[in-house]
């Protein structure tokens, strides 16, 4: 079960050793070969210099109109997720000096290209990131993002072609307050 921690809610720590998140869902593996593209990716899980992990790795591939692979995660149990009293998220992970996407979807989307997107960059250390809510760009829609409406955020590799190596050892919602 996922646990608040003064001015943080763990969504996974990895404290499972499985694929399943401390909230509960499963990560799942999205390539674009489900639109007709070739790009490969596989998730598996790690222990990097000591610390348990889950890998997302493959290749991203233009051709056939393709471009992406993508770990994602739902947090949409019976409503969605409210994230109302967090600021963001905060990522600890591990890469390989690529330039990697963080994507939420809230209830409000419902075509699968929609999403609110921010980037950010790996490094071959262990790193944490934090992506403000206000840092968030809409991707093909109009609709105002909506913290109190979250439904699946997803780590993705999209947009260019480049070999995936992105360790992920915590994701959680962060509080500035």
């Amino acid at each position: 079960m996922p646990s608040v921690i003064k001015n943080h809610f763990v969504i996974d720590d990895r404290s499972s050793k499985s694929y399943v998140s401390s909230f509960g869902s499963v990560w799942n593996l999205v390539t674009d070969d489900v639109m007709g593209g070739i790009s490969f990716g596989e998730l598996s899980l790690e222990k990097l210099n000591g610390v348990d992990c889950i890998k997302m790795s493959g290749n991203v591939s233009k051709e056939n109109n393709g471009g992406f692979v993508q770990m994602s995660l739902n947090l949409m149990q019976i409503v969605p997720f409210d994230a109302s009293h967090y600021d963001g998220i905060e990522l600890k992970i591990y890469g390989n000096n690529e330039i990697y996407n963080l994507h939420i979807k809230t209830v409000d989307l419902f075509r699968p290209w929609q999403s609110y997107r921010s980037t950010f960059q790996t490094k071959s250390e262990w790193q944490d990131t934090r992506i403000s809510f206000s840092e968030l760009e809409p991707h093909r829609t109009g609709v105002p993002f909506r913290k109190d409406k979250i439904k699946r955020i997803a780590l993705a590799a999209i947009g260019r072609e480049f070999d995936v190596e992105l360790y992920l050892a915590s994701i959680k919602f962060y509080s500035n307050s």
